[in-house]
């Protein structure tokens, strides 16, 4: 028999596998028989599945696989831009920007996201960011572009979220979007945001910043690498 993948509540659920054959993370929930763990580790999942030759339906992920999106932006990016890109890329799509202010991070996450073409969720610590990237967002890409947080629901294929609402929402979320991308990500290793990376299935990740140091020190959280690993 093969498995059969659902989003739930922020979970990912396997029905037909044991434990044993899945990634560390999931435990057996007796009320369904089956195993269950966190939504992040849907990537790990799949990649399981298909390593190991196992048939499996996917009834978890609900974000298209590929959108028709156009980057509208007529401009050359600078050779360390690309190397970012390009170094994202090789490492999954998954990993940290370090550059200093001013130096075209916004850029860089524009460009991973038109490699991309799947459902963003771009999540920033204050609401005059989120008000930044919703109209950048807008001039760059030929698609419709929502905001969560504010007093603001709106739900589309790119969405700019605070860091709060990204926490209440993602549960519902998680199965939403392709690619999360972290502005000042160095705000990540708080706990609340830790606990909604977890419950997003998005495979593909990015963080950007220009100051990685936190006074607490836990930029260099194991439970910060789980979620966002470095490329």
């Amino acid at each position: 028999m093969g498995w059969t993948l659902q989003f739930e509540d922020g979970t990912l659920v396997v029905r037909g596998a044991d434990v044993q054959d899945l990634p560390s993370g999931f435990v057996w929930d007796k009320r369904i028989e089956a195993p269950r763990g966190p939504g992040y580790l849907y990537s790990a999942v799949v990649y399981k599945a298909i390593g190991d030759k196992i048939p499996f339906v996917d009834e978890a992920r609900s974000w298209e696989k590929q959108l028709d999106m156009t980057h509208r932006v007529q401009r050359e990016a600078r050779d360390y831009q690309r190397e970012a890109v390009q170094s994202w890329l090789d490492h999954q799509r998954r990993g940290l920007v370090v550059l200093p202010t001013g130096s075209g991070k916004s850029f860089v996450a524009e460009l991973c996201m038109a490699q991309t073409k799947r459902a963003t969720m771009i999540i920033a610590p204050t609401l005059d960011l989120v008000g930044q990237w919703y109209d950048r967002m807008r001039l760059a890409f030929s698609t419709e572009v929502g905001i969560l947080g504010g007093g603001f629901h709106d739900i589309q294929d790119i969405t700019v979220s605070t860091y709060d609402s990204a926490y209440l929402h993602l549960p519902k979320y998680g199965d939403r979007f392709a690619m999360l991308i972290y502005d000042e990500v160095h705000h990540l290793p708080a706990q609340a945001s830790l606990d909604a990376a977890k419950l997003s299935m998005a495979p593909f990740r990015l963080g950007l910043t220009a100051t990685l140091e936190r006074e607490d020190g836990r930029e260099r959280d194991p439970g910060r690498s789980t979620d966002l690993p470095e490329g």
